[in-house]
């Protein structure tokens, strides 16, 4: 099984390694390829810009199924395409998308192209029914860290950790005057690994008052040397919707390093409750994890069994690939190209892609403006048999030479279905002439006083491109009109 995964993310090397900033995109990704591969399914992790020039080359429909992980912009389209050459589509979800607009106002169009949709916890599985009528299957994030030795907090100094993006550290600042209470020997420390910014972490100085705070900017090895130094790591949570939702990989991280977890009680939590010590107050969680060492010892050590029996990357490929499988049956259970919606073309698009439409052209860029599809209109092979209920070609046609006009509509007639539309607009040639005999020092100009006399007979002179010299056309037979 040959899979695509289309992440929108930077992507850079790290121990020569493929690498992600975006959390998802790891620990549901990247984790889990090299163990997918053991399973006998060859992992392909595409950037979402790269997807076009993967398309123009004839190897992007290659893959066998698709999965859609973290994106921030509808690409509704090029499923839509991925749907119209029958291959299988599993949309993957770590936001709770009803609570945040940006995702809202596409995601829905993302989910219902979806055969299957996979969600990190159970709590966002059951926020995202409202969004579609498609099975989802909950798959924990995998860690991504080493397994860690055990270790209860001993000594006299206790040194808490806090890890995450900086837009997640709000609920943190919220708890810091408490834990000044703590009495633990002469120092408290807290080591903070994240993006913060200057401003924000003077903020959170002046809040954790005799708190010694260090901040490290995050990576994997440097999360891994801060746990290693650390007792306990809190993870305090809002009562936001969308907190509530969370997956919890972090608490599962600090506990497969070793460490005690005093975390906010939320249902996404709830499966390690008997692991974590889960509190709304995470300071008497501090205080009932430091009353009983042994007890703390052994939820560590619970916590480690139960990870590795779900949560790496080997135990789970498996869940995964039967995730794949199921969604391949589903599809191969749908008319081939079935789409929720219409699917439309607009062919020869240029630098006017339409909403609603598979936008195609040979261009693969005209003002900053790229189609979903690069291809030779003449040759629509991405597109199977009978798969467009409409076609649209607007001052496209005319710049075909007139032996190749039967082939083409040949060719676009195959990928329409029959009774759907075809619509052709053409330069009037008429008017043209018209235009030009009534004004010929003006209609001659190249800039907008000649559109609407030289252009239609030589295109527009702005593009210098030999593509849009357009060559007149005979009458064609074999098309209805539409008047």
């Amino acid at each position: 099984m040959f899979i695509c995964q289309i992440a929108d993310s930077p992507f850079g090397k790290l121990d020569g390694k493929l690498f992600s900033p975006i959390a998802s995109v790891r620990l549901r990704a990247l984790q889990i390829a090299p163990e997918l591969a053991r399973l006998n399914c060859s992992v392909n992790v595409v950037p979402i810009e790269t997807v076009n020039d993967r398309i123009s080359e004839g190897r992007f429909f290659d893959a066998d199924i698709f999965v859609l992980q973290k994106m921030l912009h509808d690409v509704s389209p090029l499923l839509d395409q991925i749907m119209v050459a029958n291959k299988p589509i599993v949309v993957n979800v770590c936001d709770d998308i009803a609570s945040a607009p940006h995702l809202r106002d596409f995601y829905p169009n993302l989910l219902k192209r979806a055969d299957i949709v996979t969600a990190s916890s159970e709590s966002l599985a059951s926020r995202l029914k409202e969004f579609t009528s498609a099975e989802i299957i909950v798959i924990p994030d995998s860690v991504e860290l080493q397994k860690g030795h055990a270790r209860a907090p001993e000594g006299d100094r206790l040194e808490l950790i806090w890890f995450g993006r900086s837009s997640n550290i709000h609920p943190l600042m919220e708890v810091l005057p408490s834990l000044q209470d703590l009495a633990w020997g002469a120092e408290l420390g807290l080591t903070i690994v994240s993006d913060l910014p200057d401003s924000l972490l003077s903020d959170i100085r002046q809040r954790a008052g005799k708190i010694l705070i260090k901040n490290e900017e995050w990576s994997p090895a440097t999360l891994s040397t801060a746990l290693e130094r650390t007792d306990i790591a809190i993870l305090p949570l809002s009562d936001s919707v969308s907190d509530m939702a969370k997956s919890s990989n972090r608490l599962q991280e600090a506990l497969w390093a070793g460490r005690c977890v005093v975390a906010t009680e939320n249902p996404s939590n709830a499966v390690f409750s008997d692991s974590a010590f889960l509190s709304d107050d995470i300071a008497e969680g501090i205080r009932a994890a430091l009353a009983d060492k042994g007890e703390t010892l052994r939820r560590i050590e619970l916590g480690q069994q139960s990870i590795a029996s779900a949560s790496t990357p080997e135990a789970l490929a498996p869940i995964w690939q039967e995730a794949f499988q199921k969604a391949s049956k589903i599809r191969q259970g749908k008319p081939a190209g079935a789409s929720f919606m219409r699917t439309r073309l607009n062919l020869g698009c240029g630098d006017k892609p339409m909403p609603g439409y598979v936008n195609v052209d040979i261009a693969s860029s005209r003002k900053d403006r790229s189609p979903d599809v690069l291809s030779d209109l003449r040759d629509l092979s991405h597109f199977k048999d009978g798969v467009a209920d409409e076609i649209i070609a607007i001052h496209v046609i005319e710049h075909f030479y007139r032996w190749e006009i039967d082939a083409l509509l040949k060719e676009w007639c195959r990928v329409l279905r029959p009774g759907g539309t075809l619509t052709l607009e053409c330069p009037n040639i008429i008017t043209a002439c018209e235009e030009l005999l009534r004004n010929p020092a003006l209609a001659k100009n190249a800039d907008a006083d000649g559109s609407e006399a030289m252009w239609p007979l030589y295109g527009d002179p702005s593009w210098h491109d030999p593509l849009m010299l357009p060559h007149l056309l005979p009458p064609h037979r074999g098309i209805d009109p539409v008047l």
